[in-house]
């Protein structure tokens, strides 16, 4: 067996490396030959700039500390100051209409997450820290409109122009309703500046992602393409018939780890993989002209490890795909982010994605493939996981179990499903299309449809039907490790457990605005079809797996949905949002009935959703925010109650105050309610309702920033008044960017302590609604504390070194009834007894580049982290704790071409 496994392997990595040489082979002529036309145009003013740089990019020490947005004459720019150099990619989106700028290698250091604007096209800022490494800013737009983006080492500006929207310029009017497509990101190009006149709008040349998180949050949003960890400045299209053919770009990066880790104390609570690991990842990136009108692009991303706590597969492919990109034309095989409807579809996949313009405003998409999280489930085969279809008794010999199996009791001849055999990822075949017609100058009205099927064997906690031999009795079990060897399996039972097995939704969803309103209305209206339904009559958990839960949970709510009939269900959503001046509203309103189910848009079912927000800008130093929601579910009456959450809130906003104009302070109050109306069970009945003042002070001074925040949390229940508390909040955070001559350092500190008092019994014994508990003598006042701190610096030298250190605590001490241990009390009475834990954790590593190189690195790290709990008791051992080492490096290495 393991030389088949052996050949197997070495037959696969051979198809892998012909692949490979055969893609590059092709990459490498079409890179030439743009070379060579590239070659004969004029120098480009993107030549001009890269000849300028340096090798050296990403600096760790960037970061984002102020963003505003300016009026200036006809333009409207939004400057994004910090410190470092400021690497950006900028990314063009719509529905709703934004621009978004990743700034790889930077960090975010700024207190204030969303910065309002009255100043049109632009509606609001938001920044956020999409990952460890990399900050975005996403600009939120009313309309497209033609930009240009300048660069000045640690200051970038978007120069935005609403007046070409508008009509200020001489275009003809079959030219002014040609949406402007903002320059797709070329993951490769050299970091250049942009020119200093906008250009004229590119011709739309890719599908569109349609991501449709709110405006409003700041969240960041997922990005419409992979992200590699390169330097990314893409310079502003100019006319076709001005600017020269893109040339080819190449882009190669290996990155290994290896770490030696140790565990001490109770190993089964650790997450680590003792011993000695490695994982090692190498990407591979190429974008070329091809036709010349036309691009053809190809990534793959392949990852091993030893290390099953990474990934169980050990050897898989993370991410590849390949990528045609036309003038009215876009084919997407691989990995792909397909977003169609909030209703309908919008996650990654692997498969085929197409886009075809019908007309200047008329656009199809379709797309057909498997929703997984790795490749690897796609092509190898169900024998190397756990197989629900597999049966190892029929399929093993005497002493030689099938792969996946195992011998149980050893020695009984009996084979069963391997327990800890990996199971198979959760997949599902999907399919999905949309046609898209523009409306006006920026709305849409678009039809979708979507379609999912699961694959039985990815599904967790699968059950079958086990019939006793002699009584006959039938008794629900999960699959692995399956019957007693007194039972025999009921033929056709198996069934997954929790999820549908298929689903399709059609939707039919719309944007319209009016910019003499300034009015944007959008909506869906979408119906599932999922298999589900009614269990039959005298179904219970134990002869039917599908059996309906008790009717406080739903009665043909699609709690369990295996069976082979077809549920419907509606959905809609709408929301309309309008700004006059320096007031702004907005309103959503959405309902999700109980059957309904969009399996590709991880949609709730059985809610009932409306809120209202709006916003006030009674000076440029004081706005005022108010919001307003409710949620209700049980939208078919039948369960026995119904939860219901109502939650205003209301925010002041102070900035640029006398005292100190860079100082800003937000006060406010908010409050969650919670209602169980209808007749549940006395322990399920609840009326609680949270009460929130806060108060939030953000500091700049120079390089640091401060900043502090408070609240109070009064948690009252009407119906269990012993389980009523309150706590209190408080937050210190400490930043800084400081450089002496080269040498650049960047300190972070934070506190936070959480304290809660609570009114606890003084009989431990008593249940919280206990008659008993009705005076304040039965009480005594109780405090649990939670406090983390976190701190750490970068510490960058002139050249080659740069020096990270962080340190993280959290703590927790309880009160809590127990009863004590026979060494502590003969008696076993309850006591209220002291518990908690405390989890320090520090890292510390040192990154040496190559030739002062960022794309060529090594670094060292050393990391360790003690888990110490508390049993309460002194004459009671600890058998929790446990501490984890672990020593390591880390090789990087980036090329381009």
């Amino acid at each position: 067996m393991p030389d088949t496994k052996a050949e197997s392997d070495r037959t696969w990595l051979l198809q892998v490396a012909k692949v490979a040489a055969f893609l590059i082979a092709i990459n490498t002529a079409l890179v030439d030959e743009s070379r060579a036309r590239a070659a004969a145009g004029t120098e480009t003013a993107a030549a001009q700039q890269s000849s300028k740089l340096t090798r050296t990019s990403l600096p760790s020490q960037a970061a984002i500390e102020r963003v505003q947005v300016i009026g200036a004459g006809r333009q409207v720019q939004v400057r994004v100051e910090g410190t470092g150099h400021l690497w950006y990619v900028p990314s063009g989106l719509s529905h709703p209409d934004r621009l978004v700028l990743d700034f790889p290698g930077a960090l975010l250091r700024m207190e204030q997450k969303l910065i309002p604007s009255d100043l049109p096209p632009v509606r609001s800022v938001r920044v956020g820290q999409f990952k460890a490494d990399v900050a975005r800013v996403v600009i939120d737009l009313d309309a497209q409109v033609p930009y240009s983006i300048n660069a000045n080492e640690n200051v970038v500006t978007v120069v935005l122009r609403p007046d070409v929207l508008v009509g200020t310029h001489a275009r003809s009017e079959k030219e002014s309703e040609k949406p402007f497509v903002a320059p797709e990101p070329m993951p490769l190009a050299a970091p250049v500046a942009a020119p200093k006149q906008p250009s004229e709008p590119a011709k739309k040349s890719s599908l569109e992602t349609k991501a449709e998180t709110p405006p409003e949050t700041a969240a960041p949003e997922p990005s419409p393409k992979p992200r590699l960890p390169v330097p990314v400045v893409p310079p502003i299209r100019a006319r076709k018939s001005e600017s020269p053919i893109e040339p080819g770009q190449v882009y190669f990066e290996t990155k290994s780890i290896i770490d030696g880790t140790q565990l001490q104390g109770n190993r089964e609570r650790s997450f680590l993989h003792e011993g000695t690991n490695l994982t090692s990842e190498v990407s591979f990136f190429s974008n070329a002209p091809l036709l010349r009108v036309r691009r053809f692009e190809h990534l793959v991303v392949f990852r091993y490890t030893d290390n099953p706590r990474v990934d169980p597969e050990r050897n898989s492919m993370q991410r590849a795909y390949l990528r045609f990109i036309g003038p009215s034309f876009e084919a997407h095989l691989g990995d792909s982010l397909v977003n169609y409807s909030r209703l309908t579809f919008g996650q990654n996949i692997k498969g085929l994605n197409l886009g075809k313009n019908l007309t200047q405003r008329l656009r199809i998409t379709g797309t057909v493939g498997f929703f997984t999280d790795r490749w690897g489930s796609l092509y190898r085969n169900f024998t190397v996981f756990r197989d629900l279809a597999l049966d190892c008794q029929s399929a093993s010999k005497p002493e030689a179990p099938a792969p996946g199996c195992i011998e149980s009791p050893p020695g009984s001849n009996q084979f069963v499903l391997s327990p800890v055999n990996p199971g198979k990822p959760y997949a599902r075949l999907v399919g999905g299309a949309r046609l898209e017609e523009k409306v006006g100058r920026n709305g849409w009205l678009a039809a979708n449809w979507s379609h999912g099927k699961d694959l039985l064997q990815s599904l967790p906690a699968a059950n079958t039907i086990c019939e006793d031999l002699s009584t006959g009795v039938r008794t629900a079990r999960v699959v692995s490790p399956g019957c007693l060897p007194s039972e025999t399996e009921v033929a056709g039972s198996r069934r997954p457990s929790t999820e549908a097995i298929n689903n399709d939704v059609l939707s039919v969803d719309t944007s319209l605005e009016s910019r003499a309103l300034r009015l944007r209305l959008r909506g869906e209206y979408a119906y599932s079809w999922t298999s589900g339904g009614t269990p039959p009559a005298g179904a219970n958990p134990n002869n039917f797996l599908c059996a309906s839960q008790p009717s406080i949970v739903g009665g043909a709510v699609l709690d369990s949905r295996c069976f082979d009939g077809q549920v419907g269900g509606y959905a809609g959503r709408f929301e309309i949002a309008q700004r006059l001046g320096k007031f702004n509203w907005r309103a959503d309103y959405a309902r999700f009935q109980p059957n309904f189910f969009s399996a590709n848009a991880r949609q709730i079912r059985d809610l009932q959703d409306f809120s209202i927000r709006s916003e006030f800008e009674f000076a440029r130093q004081f706005t005022v925010v108010g919001l307003w929601r409710r949620s209700n579910d049980n939208l078919n009456g039948r369960r026995d109650f119904t939860s219901l959450v109502r939650a205003p809130e209301v925010r002041l906003i102070f900035r640029e105050l006398p005292v100190y104009r860079r100082m800003s302070i937000e006060v406010g109050y908010r409050e969650r309610n919670l209602d169980f109306a209808g007749t549940p069970l006395a322990t399920d009945l609840r009326k609680r309702s949270t009460r929130i003042p806060f108060m939030s002070v953000g500091l700049p001074i120079g390089s640091t920033q401060l900043s502090f925040d408070y609240e109070h949390r009064h948690d009252g229940d009407a119906v269990q008044a012993p389980l009523s508390s309150d706590t209190d909040r408080f937050a210190f955070g400490y930043r800084g960017n400081y450089s002496w001559g080269r040498w650049g350092l960047s300190p972070l500190f934070r506190f936070e302590l959480e304290r809660l008092n609570k009114n606890v019994p003084i009989n431990p014994q008593l249940s919280a609604i206990d008659s008993t508990l009705a005076f304040p003598a039965d009480f005594t006042d109780a405090f649990d504390t939670n406090r983390s701190v976190q701190a750490g610096f970068l510490l960058e030298a002139p050249r080659y070194l740069r020096f990270e250190g962080f340190y993280r605590e959290f703590n927790s001490l309880t009160l809590s009834s127990l009863r004590a241990s026979a060494a502590f009390d003969p008696q076993l009475r309850f006591f209220y007894l002291n518990q908690g834990f405390k989890r320090p954790s520090w890292r510390t590593s040192v990154t040496y580049k190559l030739a002062n190189d960022e794309n060529k690195t090594v670094t060292v790290f050393y990391e360790r982290t003690n888990n110490f709990f508390d049993t309460g008791q002194p004459l009671v051992p600890d058998l929790k704790s446990f501490r984890e080492t672990v020593i390591g490096a880390t090789i990087l290495v980036r090329s381009r071409w």
